[in-house]
């Protein structure tokens, strides 16, 4: 996978030099909450045995109930209740969160193109890029997801616009497509919504977690190459994303580095 953003094309770090960088392989980490391969120190090998259960699960699958008991309040801020990852465990994912939170700053564009989820960072930051000026349509996208699904009892899409409304988005600027539940159909979706309205599409600016960023771009360089994106998400540091117990938060950025790979390999993101 060598993913290269529409208007970063100087951004091109592939999987391959992450893992080396590392030491260790992203799936083993993912899979089995250790590193693997004969570069994983001692130390770190223990170090992720006593932070990362086999039970840790990637997006396609359901959370723990002792997860999700943890956080039964999934539609806050991520800082809010969420502990802090233990120093040791901060370290070795660190540089996974500096790979995959891309942040771009913002310039004017077409659109604002926000990616649903449980985080409502995320319309905030929308909202504040519309007052900012920097683009005349905000496009919201999402159905359910697997931390939306029996929490919020309307697609994200449609809890976004009315946080958007709440911070001063006029309703008339927001476009919502509620039926996609990744982030392909986001980009598909969402843009063919924008074209049902004659919503001229050329430029963007990605509002969403900080963590999926880049596959948000990767994907848009895939299915729509035409369109420049830059990455905007709000709070773009590792402290501040934590949005579920520091082990499941430490393999979930494993599981996104390894999804990079599994959807280049499809053919759904560049």
């Amino acid at each position: 996978m060598a993913y290269r953003c529409a208007v970063q094309r100087d951004d091109a770090v592939g999987v391959g030099p992450l893992r080396r960088l590392h030491g260790w392989r992203i799936d083993a980490l993912h899979r089995q909450g250790r590193p693997a391969g004969p570069g994983a120190p001692t130390a770190m090998t223990a170090t992720f045995a006593n932070h990362v259960a086999a039970e840790v699960v990637d997006g396609e699958r359901g959370v723990p109930t002792a997860m999700t008991a943890t956080f039964p309040n999934r539609t806050s801020d991520p800082a809010r209740g969420a502990p802090p990852l233990p120093e040791d465990l901060a370290q070795l994912v660190r540089p996974l969160w500096e790979y995959l939170a891309v942040v771009h700053p913002p310039v004017r564009a077409d659109v604002i193109f926000v990616f649903g989820s449980q985080a409502l960072a995320v319309p905030a930051r929308a909202a504040e890029l519309y007052r900012a000026g920097h683009a005349p349509v905000v496009l919201v996208s999402g159905r359910y997801g697997r931390m939306t699904r029996g929490v919020f009892d309307r697609p994200e899409a449609l809890v976004f616009r009315d946080r958007l409304v709440r911070d001063g988005v006029p309703p008339t600027a927001v476009v919502t497509e509620t039926e996609a539940g990744n982030t392909l159909e986001n980009v598909r979706l969402g843009l063919a919504a924008l074209d049902r309205r004659r919503i001229p599409v050329r430029s963007a600016l990605l509002v969403a977690k900080p963590f999926v960023m880049r596959r948000c771009a990767a994907t848009f360089a895939r299915q729509a190459p035409h369109v420049r994106v830059r990455c905007c998400p709000p709070a773009a540091t590792l402290p501040a994303s934590i949005d579920r117990p520091p082990a499941a938060f430490a393999a979930r950025l494993a599981a996104e580095v390894e999804r990079l790979d599994r959807y280049a390999a499809a053919g759904d993101v560049a």
